[in-house]
């Protein structure tokens, strides 16, 4: 098989990354490859990703995308490949080779400082892929992800809420620096902007209804979440979710995600993921007290290249 390797492009590229996901999705769920929004909350959260040199397209001749790498730098790196293709080492070679040169960092302390590290995450559901890293010298990293999924086939149980809290979508533009500013001091430090938000609404699968707050009574942003669907394969996604350090431990969280649930389950949604650092036991138990179940670990694997 004759196969190109190339960098990201333009807004047609982005249309082949979203049906490549929803493909994967559809022909092999048991592995874990990147939700439609994953790569439009990658591609959008911020004004500092540059796909272009961020991402690296593998295709055939006649243009099917058969795979690709995303490096989030700093030093970080993310692989995809079509499901025909996976443990057959069409691809993987040219992968790591791209990944290394191209997705590491510069170590700035420890007995290594100076020298290059590299991170590509694989899931551990994959054993080839585990296995090809093993032979090439890497190491598991101690971190993970947990890949919860969670069934909507059934009653979706209602939000309880503080008397005077209501959930409820982003409304008007007037809003939208308070939702930045609600994520930018959960996830502090951050690089999200509120000129980063207003493209984020443009993206193609962005959907307002689905990016929801909580309000409280005197009209704060307590909470929030963006929700994402791939319609096709009825599957959707939380990404990001987050309490502001003020209001948490008052269910907040829960019930912007269970209002999340009941509206991916109106647009046809049949089940959902989330994914949650394995040492964060807050955002653990919140996504397990709304029905998600771990079902793979999204594992990271280093070793220093340079």
């Amino acid at each position: 098989m004759q196969i190109t390797a190339r960098p990201y492009r333009d807004d047609e590229d982005l249309h082949a990354l979203l049906a490549f996901a929803t493909n994967a999705a559809s022909v092999a769920p048991e592995y874990g490859s990147f939700h439609v929004g994953d790569i439009l909350w990658g591609m959008f959260q911020n004004v500092i990703f540059d796909p272009r040199r961020s991402i690296r397209l593998w295709e055939s001749v006649d243009g099917e995308l058969l795979g690709f790498v995303w490096n989030d730098p700093p030093g970080v790196v993310f692989w995809d490949i079509h499901p025909r293709l996976r443990g057959s080492g069409t691809l993987e070679e040219s992968m790591l080779e791209w990944s290394e040169q191209h997705g590491s960092s510069t170590l700035t302390e420890g007995p290594d400082a100076g020298r290059r590290q590299v991170w590509i995450r694989g899931f551990e559901n994959d054993r080839w892929l585990q296995a090809f890293f093993e032979q090439r010298g890497y190491q598991r990293d101690e971190d993970f992800m947990f890949h919860y999924c969670r069934s909507l086939d059934g009653p979706i149980p209602e939000p309880t809420l503080p008397p005077g809290f209501r959930v409820r979508h982003v409304g008007g533009e007037e809003e939208w620096n308070q939702r930045v500013e609600t994520h930018r001091e959960v996830w502090h430090p951050s690089k999200v902007t509120l000129e980063a938000y207003r493209r984020l609404r443009q993206a193609p699968g962005y959907i307002p209804e689905l990016d929801l707050v909580v309000e409280t009574p005197g009209g704060d942003f307590g909470a929030y979440c963006i929700c994402w669907l791939d319609r096709i394969n009825g599957l959707g996604e939380f990404e990001p979710v987050g309490t502001r350090p003020a209001y948490r431990g008052q269910g907040l969280g829960k019930a912007v995600m269970l209002e999340g649930l009941r509206r991916l389950q109106e647009r046809g949604a049949q089940s959902a993921l989330v994914y949650s650092e394995g040492n964060n036991v807050a955002s653990n138990r919140l996504y397990q007290s709304v029905g998600f179940q771990p079902v793979d670990k999204d594992l990271f694997f280093t070793r220093i290249v340079s």
